[in-house]
């Protein structure tokens, strides 16, 4: 990375060039990576006590493509608006609000949420994140990473979901595993202890 800042800096004239050049070192930085580098990360996460669950695993996907579809469904406001002069600061009474609607404010919620956790996140994430996210959401392979091999860009998108979870779980998105009652039980039991 430091490479490719270096050569923004050195061209100041050919600054096209050295974009396309600092572009290159950054895909070179890629691809010289190993594609186990997750395994690795994944696995010292575990021992440090910050593994992530099948259950969080869950929880974070379930976020990502809510978040996909909110944000995909974001329309600026061009034109004329749809609200008449006289009623534009009325707020709608919660009286008159079906289930749907309040879906809709929580999805919505939900989804800005995510979205700030997102933007923290480098922007080689916040990419393995979209692609990812915009593959599930079609059903198939249709947005890659010219930049990264199917593998490369999965091991990418481990990584951003790794790295997201900390700040989901701040934000209380994400919350902590349940223990069952009979788990709780057994772990509690005279007859393990004495084992």
């Amino acid at each position: 990375m430091d490479q490719a800042a270096n050569m923004a800096l050195r061209a100041p004239q050919g600054w096209a060039v050295a974009a396309s050049q600092a572009g290159a070192a950054i895909a070179r930085s890629f691809a010289a990576r190993p594609a186990g580098n997750a395994d690795r990360t994944a696995r010292a996460s575990i021992q440090k006590g910050q593994g992530m669950t099948r259950e969080e695993s869950d929880q974070v996907e379930a976020l990502i493509m809510e978040w996909y579809h909110w944000s995909r469904g974001y329309r600026p406001k061009l034109g004329v608006g749809r609200v008449s002069a006289f009623a534009r600061g009325m707020v709608p009474d919660d009286a008159y609000v079906d289930d749907e609607d309040i879906d809709a404010r929580l999805t919505a919620a939900r989804g800005e949420q995510t979205e700030l956790c997102i933007d923290e996140l480098p922007w080689q994430q916040r990419s393995a994140i979209g692609v990812h996210a915009g593959n599930k959401a079609a059903g198939a392979r249709v947005f890659s990473n010219p930049r990264m091999t199917p593998e490369q860009q999965h091991a990418a998108y481990q990584e951003a979901k790794a790295a997201l979870l900390p700040a989901l779980r701040r934000r209380s998105l994400v919350t902590a595993p349940q223990v069952r009652h009979a788990d709780r039980a057994n772990a509690c039991s005279p007859s393990k202890a004495r084992a």
